[in-house]
């Protein structure tokens, strides 16, 4: 297990999935301030500015950050697939409101060198388990056009800089009129997902 070391049949074993911290309260993704739903406040919405954001775990639980961090640096891929289907249950009846002819999943792009690098994209074998739950379907509408820093190293600040104007929208992507679910495995200051919605908007 990612998690704990013991052994199992499972990336993360079923013991540890059940002790996960679900995440307690949605909070608004411009000023981190709690939020019902996790909506966007109206005092911080702007034109590019994402509708809401939905969390469902809570990183600061140390078992749950050990999973992510060993899937991602120590190349686990099979840890996000059993993530993503703790993830796309406790979302399941978000995703299942939506309109379905109307709304897309699409996964967080990494870099093609990053994405060399580790083997795979984590956000999109996250995306893959909720498209399954959900039979919402998947679009990459996002391209990574540069290659940054990883952003857990960067302050709020550092953060913001290093990912303006990295994303770019997928010229065959038809995004006009839909409602996108963006799907990402760590959100902190939010900084990678506010600059991503900005792309889509604009796009």
């Amino acid at each position: 297990c990612a998690s704990c070391s013991t052994e199992s049949t499972l990336a993360v074993c079923s013991t540890c999935l059940e002790k996960f911290t679900l995440t307690s309260e949605q909070r608004c993704i411009v000023c981190s301030k709690s939020s019902p739903f996790g909506l966007t406040h109206a005092s911080c919405k702007s034109s590019h500015s994402p509708e809401r954001l939905l969390v469902v775990f809570d990183y600061k639980d140390k078992h749950l950050a050990n999973s992510i961090i060993s899937g991602k640096y120590k190349f686990i891929k099979d840890v996000f697939l059993v993530l993503g289907q703790a993830m796309a249950s406790k979302l399941a009846t978000d995703l299942e409101m939506l309109n379905h002819e109307q709304a897309l999943l699409t996964p967080l792009p990494l870099h093609a060198r990053r994405k060399r690098w580790r083997g795979f994209n984590q956000s999109e074998l996250l995306t893959q388990k909720c498209s399954e739950l959900s039979t919402l379907p998947i679009s990459h509408v996002l391209l990574r056009t540069r290659y940054t820093r990883p952003q857990k190293d960067l302050d709020q600040l550092k953060r913001q800089q290093n990912i303006k104007n990295c994303f770019s929208t997928n010229s065959n992507a038809d995004i006009v009129g839909k409602t996108i679910v963006l799907v990402d495995d760590v959100t902190t200051t939010g900084s990678t997902l506010l600059e991503a919605a900005k792309t889509l908007k604009k796009g």
